[in-house]
């Protein structure tokens, strides 16, 4: 009986799960069932249950003029697990139908499995679609595909500041069928069924540990997996204290895409009455344990985040530790946490975004140092720009562009063009938003003429020169970003770097100057 294809997702068990069992959350869920398929693998599942949709009785509200009978819903879970000897040892691998992803437990996979597995195996030049993150504290993710295959340059894909996360396009080996995608993931459309399972898992691990990929995806390895699990638990370790210490190197974000149109919140719980975030973050984690409990790497394993959709049903769980983001030192290397995988940041790379960092000079400018009386940021900012003898325009926002944007062109303005930014040191994401903030206002200020009349608007007497009708030249410019912080001779974390390079690149390739300045916080 010839073999058909069909569509996988294959997922790589991480070493440490030795038996299919620990493998699933057996403790989670009470009506898993398990099936034994000979000596091929495992087959776990729970049994699918008919119900009326959530939108029946909270939209409709019951109407009796709509038939609940003719509506119904259900959701498939199951997941087979395979068992392979590979040189001499056991590997495990999972292929989840349905919602199974979700019978596993978390942090069990190789998070890169199906990107390496892909891009050791993408045709050149056939790339049709990539999910891409920003190496950033306030991390954006985006997914990009063209309607004609290419190259990843095609996609504006930025080499210094981003990642790949998932990328689709044409495999070399027709074993592997034609259109494959990689991310935690390794997913194909193939001949494989239960009767060669086995032997097409095992072309799937030697594929997964070939270099091919140096070819054409060297840049990769900027950043670069750790598996040595004794180094793992000492930066695991290294985590949970820099947690515990309330530290602004460890920080909170959503793992994968999603649609936002589809999602009414996040909590902390599988119950949707604890009430629902519109956003993540450390701080709300934290709050939601007891305020006595010290936080352990099994709380970061097993305390869930939920991701809620507009049924009211859970759409999205991931473990805490999946959403972490964190930046560790260890022995002179610097290491970075991404959706559950450690990394080794590349030492060519970080030589290069600190010694970039490193030439962004402060301005000669006299700011003031943040005091007692100063009850906030815009107290602050107030404050300074009467010392400057300059214009406030903290919270002055002008509404651009779709959706009502609100831009906050700057904090302080002078008369002699210097265009300053300031944000207190309190979270690494603020300073993401800090950096982006300034990289916006500089593009608009140069190249739309209808924010520049906006602008005007606002700007007292003196100053309506800095936004003319005609487009202005850059040079009479200085951007400059002022950082509170405590201890001003702290480092800024890596990341922030990486991004603030990023800006200050493109900003200087328009005609601006940036500089850098730190405002002592003295409270």
């Amino acid at each position: 009986m010839p073999i058909k294809s069909n569509r996988l997702n294959i997922y790589l068990i991480k070493n440490n799960f030795r038996s299919y069992d620990s493998i699933v959350k057996l403790d989670t869920y009470d009506d898993i069932k398990k099936i034994d398929l000979g000596n091929i693998g495992r087959f776990y599942y729970i049994p699918s249950r008919k119900r009326e949709p959530d939108w029946l009785r909270d939209f409709f509200n019951d109407n009796g003029d709509i038939d609940s009978r003719e509506f119904k819903i259900s959701t498939v879970r199951a997941l087979f697990l395979v068992r392979v000897r590979i040189n001499d040892s056991n590997k495990f691998f999972a292929i989840p139908f349905g919602g199974g992803r979700y019978l596993m437990k978390n942090n069990c996979y190789e998070s890169r499995f199906g990107l390496m597995t892909t891009l050791n195996l993408l045709k050149n030049g056939t790339v049709r679609a990539l999910d891409k993150r920003t190496l950033s504290t306030n991390p954006k993710l985006s997914r990009e595909q063209i309607s004609v295959e290419g190259q990843v340059k095609d996609f504006g894909f930025n080499f210094d500041n981003e990642i790949i996360q998932s990328i689709t396009g044409q495999s070399n080996d027709r074993e592997f069928g034609n259109t494959i995608t990689g991310k935690g993931a390794f997913s194909i459309t193939a001949k494989v069924d239960l009767s060669n399972v086995k032997e097409f898992l095992e072309r799937c691990y030697l594929t997964f540990k070939q270099t091919n990929y140096r070819s054409d995806f060297d840049w990769i390895d900027k950043i670069k997996s750790i598996s040595d699990s004794t180094l793992v638990d000492e930066l695991n370790e290294k985590l949970v204290k820099d947690i515990n210490r309330s530290t602004n190197t460890v920080w909170i974000s959503v793992p994968e895409l999603i649609d936002s149109f589809e999602i009414s919140g996040f909590n902390f719980s599988n119950l949707v009455n604890t009430g629902l975030l519109s956003e993540l973050t450390l701080n709300d984690y934290i709050a939601s344990l007891d305020p006595n409990q010290t936080i352990t790497l099994n709380d970061l394993f097993t305390n869930n985040i939920s991701c809620w959709n507009n049924d009211m049903a859970i759409q999205y769980s991931w473990s805490v530790y999946e959403c972490l983001n964190a930046e560790i030192s260890l022995r002179n290397n610097k290491y970075c946490l991404i959706n559950s995988q450690w990394y080794l940041i590349n030492r060519a790379f970080a030589t290069r975004v600190n010694s970039d960092f490193s030439k962004i000079r402060p301005f000669q400018i006299n700011l003031p140092d943040f005091e007692n009386i100063d009850t906030d940021e815009g107290a602050y900012n107030k404050r300074a720009a009467n010392h400057l003898n300059a214009l406030c325009l903290d919270q002055e926002l002008i509404f651009h562009g779709g959706g009502r944007s609100k831009i906050e062109f700057c904090d302080i303005i002078t008369k002699s063009g210097e265009l300053i930014h300031i944000k207190r040191k309190e979270v690494s994401a603020t300073l993401s938003h800090l950096f982006s903030q300034g990289h916006v206002a500089g593009e608009l200020l140069l190249f739309d003429e209808v924010f520049r009349a906006k602008l005007r608007s606002i700007l007292a007497h003196g100053y309506k020169s800095l936004s003319p009708s005609a487009k202005p030249d850059p040079s009479n410019y200085k951007i400059i970003y002022a950082i509170i912080s405590k201890n001003i001779t702290q480092q800024i974390p890596f990341f922030s770097k990486v991004t603030l390079n990023y800006h200050k690149k493109v900003l200087e390739g328009y005609g601006y100057t940036v500089y850098l300045n730190k405002i002592k916080n003295t409270q």
